[in-house]
């Protein structure tokens, strides 16, 4: 949209003498909301879910989150379905005007309910990556998709950093090719594609 200006004068009083548009405004590109009501509500109560289980110690371990994020991307289009931020807060604390209890409670929470972590917070790529990693991979040639790589747990090289499944049960995924690489986020086959990448 291009902006446009309208000039009004106004008396000693403080009352209207006259408005006049010096520019007019001219409409821009429609903006489409493309979150899906449904699939937002499911997303956000597994998100919830997910942060509470982990927290009760539901996957063989207590966790202990400070938030969590989810996006759901319609892949075929990029419209956004969904996108879940945890903790959150409830809008309806808005409508009208948020009081200052309110508004003090949300702001002093440590664990940031006011911060959308989708867009506002910085991460670093992390498993997101593994996919472009991958193909990256396949397409130089530096693999294909039959090859495995024995995951230890444990890299060799480097500062030997380990995959996350050996801070949870203390081994590694074993025989991995891309396919299984990428379902079970293997840290270490992925390590070793970079790796090749670099070379």
């Amino acid at each position: 949209m291009n902006a446009g200006i309208k000039q009004i004068e106004v008396g000693v009083e403080g009352n209207v003498l006259g408005e006049y548009n010096i520019k007019e405004a001219k409409a821009g590109a429609n903006i489409v909301l493309t979150i899906d009501s449904k699939i937002q509500a499911v997303t956000e109560n597994a998100l919830k879910e997910v942060v509470e289980k982990m927290k009760n110690g539901g996957f063989g371990k207590v966790y202990n989150p400070k938030g969590a994020a989810s996006v759901v991307i319609n892949v075929r289009t990029g419209e956004i379905l969904a996108m879940a931020s945890y903790p959150s807060y409830e809008p309806k604390d808005f409508l009208g005007g948020i009081s200052q209890e309110k508004w003090k409670e949300y702001n002093n929470n440590p664990l940031n309910p006011l911060l959308n972590r989708n867009i506002q917070g910085l991460y670093s790529p992390a498993s997101t990556f593994k996919m472009i990693m991958g193909l990256a991979a396949l397409n130089e040639g530096k693999t294909t998709i039959n090859e495995r790589i024995y995951d230890s747990g444990i890299y060799p090289k480097a500062h030997k950093p380990k995959c996350w499944i050996y801070g949870v049960g203390g081994g590694g995924h074993g025989w991995q090719n891309v396919i299984n690489a990428l379902k079970n986020s293997c840290n270490v086959y992925f390590y070793t594609m970079g790796d090749r990448l670099r070379n």
